[in-house]
């Protein structure tokens, strides 16, 4: 088996990834059940914000030297933080493992790394978003298994918590409007 290799990045590594990890997001997130359609430009923004809070980072996972993922962390901003503290918990902003490299165990030991860098930044708890959608969801790929057994393996649960962002999603027409999404937060307290 190829060994694994993550390595963390912060400050100026890490800004000058924006395009990179913006192009994952971008092609990440346009597969169910996120159906985003995204935008380098608005990549570029949303990412510079998150790589401008102090003790955010990225981990980018290498299987025998092949670039394979990425995973962002990030101390929870108040913009996205509800009912819960964000002096508390750190944010795993998304983990995302090139098709290639899926179903390796890439995505979990990325997790892992996450939170291991978030207790080196004073922090216990850590928590994502998930976005929601209906089981019988008309663009559910058949054969569609949600990640909730790997998150729950990893010992985190899914919360009471929700909040709505707004993005451009495709439709079942193929076309793309901008929607409200309900989003999830999955704790590990």
């Amino acid at each position: 088996m190829d060994s694994l290799e993550i390595r963390v990045l912060s400050g100026a590594l890490l800004d000058a990834s924006i395009d990179v990890i913006g192009q994952m997001r971008m092609d990440a997130f346009r597969e169910f059940p996120y159906l985003y359609d995204g935008a380098i430009e608005n990549e570029r923004r949303n990412l510079r914000q998150f790589t401008q809070t102090p003790k955010a980072l990225v981990c980018s996972a290498y299987l025998g030297g092949e670039f394979a993922g990425i995973a962002t962390g990030a101390p929870l901003w108040a913009a996205i933080a509800c009912s819960l503290s964000p002096a508390d918990f750190f944010y795993i902003g998304e983990v995302i493992v090139l098709p290639e490299f899926r179903h390796r165990g890439i995505g979990p030991a990325l997790i892992r790394r996450v939170e291991e860098e978030s207790k080196l930044r004073g922090f216990e708890k850590t928590c994502f978003l998930c976005v929601e959608r209906p089981l019988d969801h008309p663009l559910k790929p058949k054969g569609y298994q949600a990640p909730d057994s790997i998150w729950k393996s990893l010992g985190y649960t899914q919360s009471e918590i929700r909040i709505e962002f707004e993005w451009d999603s495709f439709e079942l027409s193929g076309l793309v409007s901008r929607q409200k999404h309900t989003m999830c937060y999955w704790l590990k307290q």
